[in-house]
């Protein structure tokens, strides 16, 4: 088919403007536009609905001469074909609004299309001739046959008012399909589906494409569907093409981006192509520069990779240094606590002594035995700060409460024990029930309070005194 020139008015508003386009043998092409661009108007110039003031339509059906469908007569006079002469020449159309017998069944309403094609003529109808008998049997066929192909097998005797919108859309195809045209033209056939009918309406209208080799002329405003179906696209904006060509250039023209989306975002459209084209060429040059160095390059980048193990030995030998001496820290502090605590001990043992000679050497012997413990305590803390630092601190720690401990209970167990001694020396002459109460005092003394290591200490002095 091949549209040239098309100019519609109405009054003084002009619908189509100039309008030409090809649809080509085997080829689906999608025409697009704003609301109001005059769509419609032209699918209803192509079938004889409206005539044009201008312009041609011609139709080339395969192996026949060619049709004219609006043209000038001998006279000089616009005529174009009227609709069902149209449709008789190969070409049928479905509508914008479903436009069905909603009375009659589903099969009634294609076979209405499919007897289009028969020979009967009114007179062997009313008689029952074998002929028209023999044609309504083949038109009932082929009925149920293009209900199978759109899907709606098994609902022939359903009225067609009672199938939902989506099923109605198919039972519209499928009507204009009876007729067996060679061109077909849909009119927003998605227009009120949901996403999963314009899924299925999608993988039809391929279907009747390359299953059935008939031409379409598509109308239809999801551009999702039109992209997925169509081979070529033509562009409507106020009556003028203003865009032809395949998807992918159509949808990056930026007259078609400012039909609808407005100028700004054509102006956006063409900066992002500007920038996106700069960037894929500094990308080609930064490729190019890469390539071209030189292996000398290659080996000083292995060098720089092999420093960076070499620094991360050094980092780890710096923390386990740092760790060592955190713990180092550690260990004279706790050294010095021990040293503080041995030297009060003492004290407190040099100042019982003064008053008694006899307590001086358990003092003493107690301090030596302190000493020893602070020394063996020390010892270990320093082996313990050798083997593991975290070890060693909590080894001081422990071993400086214990010998403060010790240390003080030591200490006040042998002043005590001194002053008995001291009151015992100082009055010999006394009665034996006198010599007696020190001694009561001194058993009375609860050995609860002494801790453990206390009692070798006591004995100590006890044998002395004795």
């Amino acid at each position: 088919m091949r549209a040239d020139g098309i100019t519609l008015r109405f009054g003084g508003l002009t619908s189509l403007d100039g309008v030409g386009l090809t649809l080509n043998r085997g080829e689906i092409l999608a025409v697009i536009g704003p609301n109001g661009a005059g769509k419609t108007s032209l699918f209803n110039s192509l079938t004889g609905v409206y005539l044009p003031q201008e312009g041609t339509i011609e139709f080339l059906p395969a192996g026949g001469a060619v049709v004219p469908l609006v043209h000038n007569n001998v006279l000089g006079r616009r005529v174009s074909r009227k609709p069902h002469l149209v449709n008789r020449a190969g070409i049928s159309r479905t509508f914008q609004n479903i436009r069905l017998f909603n009375a009659l069944t589903v099969l009634e309403n294609v076979q209405i299309a499919a007897e289009t094609r028969s020979a009967s003529g009114p007179i062997g109808v009313m008689l029952g001739l074998p002929h028209n008998r023999r044609n309504e049997r083949e038109a009932r066929r082929h009925s149920r046959e293009m209900l199978d192909f759109v899907g709606l097998s098994g609902k022939e005797q359903n009225i067609a008012g009672s199938l939902s919108y989506g099923d109605q859309r198919r039972l519209e195809i499928a009507r204009a399909m009876a007729s067996n045209p060679k061109v077909l033209l849909l009119d927003e056939p998605a227009a009120g589906t949901n996403p999963s009918e314009k899924l299925g309406l999608a993988q039809l209208i391929t279907r009747i494409n390359t299953e059935l080799g008939i031409s379409i002329l598509l109308i239809e405003h999801d551009m999702r569907l039109v992209m997925s179906v169509a081979h070529r696209i033509t562009v409507l904006n106020f009556g003028k093409v203003i865009a032809s060509g395949a998807p992918a250039e159509v949808q990056q023209n930026p007259a078609v981006i400012e039909a609808y989306l407005g100028s700004d975002a054509a102006e956006e459209a063409a900066e992002a192509a500007a920038a996106a084209d700069a960037a894929a060429g500094d990308g080609a040059g930064t490729e190019a520069s890469a390539a071209e160095l030189p292996a000398s390059d290659l080996g000083d980048g292995d060098a720089k990779a092999d420093v960076v193990p070499d620094a991360a030995e050094a980092s780890t030998a710096d923390a386990e240094v740092a760790g060592a001496a955190e713990a180092g820290a550690d260990a004279p502090a706790s050294d010095a606590a021990e040293a503080s605590a041995a030297e009060v001990s003492t004290a407190e043992a040099e100042a019982s002594a003064a008053e008694s000679g006899e307590s001086e050497s358990a003092a003493e012997s107690g301090a030596v035995e302190s000493a020893a413990e602070s020394g063996a305590a020390e010892s270990a803390a320093e082996s313990g700060t050798e083997a593991s630092a975290a070890e060693s601190s909590a080894t001081s720690a422990e071993s400086a409460q214990l010998s403060e401990a010790e240390s003080a209970a030591e200490s006040s167990a042998t002043s005590a024990e001194s002053a008995q001694l001291a009151e015992a020396e100082a009055e010999p002459d006394a009665d034996a029930d006198a010599d007696a109460e020190p001694d009561a005092e001194s058993s009375a003394e609860p050995p609860a309070k002494r801790s453990p290591s206390e009692s070798p200490a006591r004995d100590t002095t006890e044998e002395g005194s004795a």
